[in-house]
Parts: structure tokens; C-alpha cells; sequence
């Protein structure tokens, strides 16, 4: 087993790999708390509001998008 581990450990792609999942998991796990916004709540008077200031990545005709992509690490733990 020393050897797969150490042939991992040596691989850049493979810590790199590990390093985004784990940091999936993590987003995941802290979405409540970090989500800027609601990620069901509409506002129709920011509708299509561009990108930056309160919505980082803009938002659509349901809202925010940053936090959706949030919790879209949030939701799949439980399926």
C-alpha cells in the first residue's frame, strides 16, 4: 500500500486533484454560512444585474448565481 501512496504523493495532477475536491467538500460543507445571498430568493428589481459589487458573478432571473454555485456543492451530500 506504501507504494500507491507514494507514488501519489509524487504526482502533481493527483495533489492538485485532491486539493479541488477537498475544497469542493469543504464549499460544501460552509455554503450556509458563506453564501452572500439567499440561493432561492428572487429579487425582480435586480433582475440581470451585471457582475460585481453585491453579486460577484451576477445574477439571472433567479438571483444570484455565486451562491447557487455554492450550493451546488452543498446539495449532492445528501443524494
Amino acid at each position: 500500500m506504501s507504494g500507491v501512496y507514494a507514488k501519489l504523493v509524487r504526482d502533481p495532477l493527483a495533489i492538485a486533484s485532491l486539493g479541488v475536491i477537498v475544497g469542493m467538500i469543504l464549499l460544501g460543507i460552509f455554503a450556509p454560512w458563506i453564501a452572500p445571498h439567499d440561493p432561492i430568493a428572487t429579487n425582480l428589481a435586480l433582475k440581470f444585474a451585471p457582475w460585481g459589487g453585491a453579486f460577484p458573478l451576477g445574477s439571472d432571473h433567479w438571483g444570484g448565481v455565486l451562491p447557487r454555485v455554492f450550493f451546488l456543492a452543498f446539495v449532492p451530500r445528501f443524494f
